[in-house]
């Protein structure tokens, strides 16, 4: 009997391309785990050409070209099933126009959210929120990664109660993991701090650097990698050279999923204080492989991670909470070993790759009905 016919929307770039991103790092782990034993996947890149992105009217023209892509493929290419992986914006209203064109075409479509940031712009703009309640609205089911959004799937977005499906995220990887069971407990005289991510305001960058600045200042040793680039990355720079702080402070751009492992392996904290996230697949990363986690209580973190127990957890844009978190962390050996143990297990408890996959192709096979 022939598989059924999946078509995954999401991020999907060449090798060449050096395309980052969570929704890229979830659709390559998805593509690799046993899913693909189940379906005969088929692939449509909607990630953005380059870093950074194209000016508006590329980017709207690359849109428009998927939709016929799309298109064709529900007429020509017997897709059984979709599922649509959505950021925010404009990503947002592509992909319920995608969702539309599924239900149109007779094909059960899921959409997947990621970007916590579309919460808050259904909730500022009216006109937003009506136009992605009517296009998710023709959803077959609405997957979401915590109790947050699925309480705004049914009570912002009036989806009935059974679409909406938990699904949680599924990046913590077996190499990760390892790394975490044989991470030893070295008392070393600077802690190692990474972040990994865009280096944009929005993801905290500078509340970082202003909190790492008076550590130093404070005599605290520590030594911090930015792995990741953006549009802040010149100012972040700029700020590093005008403090002094180049012997604590290092930029070392993208990396690879191999590259990202090494740095993680050599590190003791992950720190990410975001104003914004939907689940940062970079957190669960981090506490797969043993470090410990200071991280903001935004998107769905508060879902799952439990403050002192299993991170740090401080309010965003607060640059006094996040220095007294880093100098908890870094100075109280036990606490940090205690929150690095607690992360590592809920880890594998809650996010490794098998157990949630497998749980999304049961959903996806349940649409098919």
């Amino acid at each position: 009997m022939p598989k059924p016919k999946l078509l995954i929307v999401g991020a999907f770039p060449a090798e060449s391309k050096a395309i980052y991103g969570g929704i890229a790092k979830s659709c390559k782990i998805l593509l690799e785990s046993s899913i693909a034993n189940r379906f005969d996947i088929d692939t449509l890149d909607s990630s953005q050409i380059s870093n950074p992105p194209p000016k508006l009217f590329i980017r709207s023209v690359m849109a428009v070209r998927r939709l016929f892509i799309l298109m064709y493929r529900l007429i020509f290419n017997r897709i059984d099933v979709v599922l649509i992986f959505s950021s925010d914006g404009a990503s947002a209203i592509e992909k319920g126009v995608m969702v539309w064109m599924c239900h149109l075409f007779k094909r059960p479509a899921l959409i997947f959210p990621r970007a916590g940031n579309l919460i808050s712009q259904t909730s500022r703009s009216p006109l937003m929120l009506k136009l992605i309640r009517f296009l998710y609205g023709h959803s077959t089911v609405f997957l979401c990664q915590g109790v947050k959004w699925k309480g705004y799937a049914i009570n912002q977005l009036g989806l009935d109660k059974s679409k909406v499906k938990v699904v949680n995220n599924w990046t913590a990887t077996e190499k990760q993991i390892e790394i975490g069971k044989n991470r030893k407990s070295e008392l070393n005289n600077t802690s190692k701090l990474i972040f990994v991510g865009w280096l944009e305001k929005y993801k905290g960058v500078f509340e970082l650097l202003y909190a790492c600045n008076n550590l130093h200042n404070k005599g605290i040793r520590f030594h911090l990698t930015f792995v990741g680039s953006g549009n802040a990355e010149k100012a972040a720079k700029h700020f590093v050279k005008e403090h002094n702080l180049e012997k604590c402070i290092v930029f070392f751009g993208w990396a690879n999923s191999q590259a990202v492992d090494s740095i993680l392996e050599k590190s003791d904290i992950f720190v990410l204080p975001s104003w914004a996230e939907g689940f940062p697949n970079a957190m669960i990363e981090a506490m797969a492989a043993g470090l410990a986690t200071v991280v903001t209580s935004v998107g769905v973190i508060l879902d799952y991670v439990k403050d002192g127990e299993h991170a740090i957890i401080v309010p965003p844009y607060d640059v006094a909470a996040l220095e007294s978190a880093l100098t908890k962390i870094i100075l109280d050996t036990e606490l940090r070993k205690s929150i690095a143990s607690n992360g590592h297990q809920l880890a594998i408890d809650s996010f490794s790759v098998e157990e949630n996959t497998k749980r999304l192709g049961d959903i996806i096979g349940m649409a098919m009905r």
